[in-house]
């Protein structure tokens, strides 16, 4: 049978073990956003399920009231025949018919706590059988098949992560191959920003399948490497001082990949903020010519600097480069 083609733009289908993994993440992305991921949990065994609330009745609560002084009973007689019978035997309860004036208020309580429990029921419910009818349009009907026996959301996940899912070694393979594949589509024409979203997205699934690629120096060195393709000076500057020292530290953070990463993310971001204010100064000039010249000199005070200034503002300390003041030359 064909696959059937998905109703939604960008649902993965799962038609093999090949599509597992995104198709499950897509899922677990949807249902934590709408907050119902706890009934679709697999690793969750002994999980919630959604059940609709019972309005409590009158017949109910005099059971439960019934079963409690039952319950108090024998608890008082255990402890009597422990102490050797001394003292008075408890006396056996007489059952409750008809509810005193505290228990009609507390079932009247009772009742307005069901209307708020029944109307997040069905607010969950919606959204839960909105996420299951989803099944049917994104899974193959073969696998589908396959989970007939399952009475509830998280037991159809269930029954299709061990039918259909990938073994953990083949999702670290698949994990590996997409971050080389992350590693190798970088050139100075790509754009940074959009380049670490799909890094960082590989980085985390490389970390979560511990794949060799994203452990240890070698993986920072190549990193250091591949994003000298984009800002060469930035990349340089921290591979020369990252090669000499075993203990390299930047903002007094150990660095790590994830915090390489951060780096680049934010230099990019700055890069790109002063690109944006230099071609918008570039465009104020071409509207306004006479803007070049700057104010006429009839309108323009004098400027007196003092030597005192001059030396006071060159006076200080030798710093090392920051992310600020490491400004990649203009292409």
């Amino acid at each position: 049978m064909p696959p059937k083609a998905p109703a939604i733009d960008n649902e993965t289908y799962l038609s093999s073990s090949q599509d597992w993994q995104g198709w499950f993440n897509r899922l677990e992305r949807t249902a934590r956003r709408k907050d119902v991921w706890e009934y679709f949990d697999p690793d969750q065994l002994d999980g919630p399920t959604l059940t609709k609330p019972i309005l409590p009745t009158v017949d109910e609560y005099l059971r439960e009231l019934n079963d409690i002084a039952k319950r108090d009973f024998d608890e008082q007689h255990n402890s009597w025949e422990e102490r050797g019978r001394q003292g008075r035997e408890p006396a056996q309860p007489a059952e409750i018919h008809v509810l005193s004036t505290s228990h009609i208020k507390t079932l009247e309580q009772r009742r307005e706590e069901h209307k708020f429990r029944l109307a997040d029921y069905k607010l969950n419910h919606d959204v839960v059988m909105g996420i299951c009818e989803g099944f049917d349009r994104t899974v193959d009907a073969s696998w589908m098949d396959l989970t007939k026996e399952a009475q509830t959301p998280r037991e159809v996940v269930q029954a299709l992560r061990r039918n259909v899912s990938q073994t953990e070694q083949e999702t670290a393979d698949q994990a590996s191959v997409t971050y080389n594949k992350v590693m190798t589509a970088v050139s100075r024409t790509v754009d940074p920003q959009e380049w670490y979203k799909r890094w960082e997205k590989a980085r985390m699934d490389g970390e979560r399948y511990k794949i060799p690629e994203v452990q240890g120096r070698n993986a920072i060195s190549s990193f250091l490497q591949v994003s000298e393709k984009m800002y060469p000076t930035l990349a340089t500057t921290h591979r020369v001082n990252f090669q000499a020292s075993s203990n390299y530290r930047i903002d007094d953070q150990l660095v790590t990949l994830k915090v390489i990463g951060d780096l680049f993310i934010k230099f990019a971001q700055s890069e790109s903020t002063r690109d944006r204010k230099r071609k918008a100064a570039v465009f104020g000039l071409q509207q306004n010519p006479d803007a070049r010249n700057g104010p006429s000199s009839s309108t323009q005070p004098p400027t007196h600097t003092s030597s005192m200034t001059k030396a006071s503002s060159t006076r200080g300390c030798r710093r090392t480069p920051t992310i600020t003041s490491l400004r990649e030359p203009r292409s």
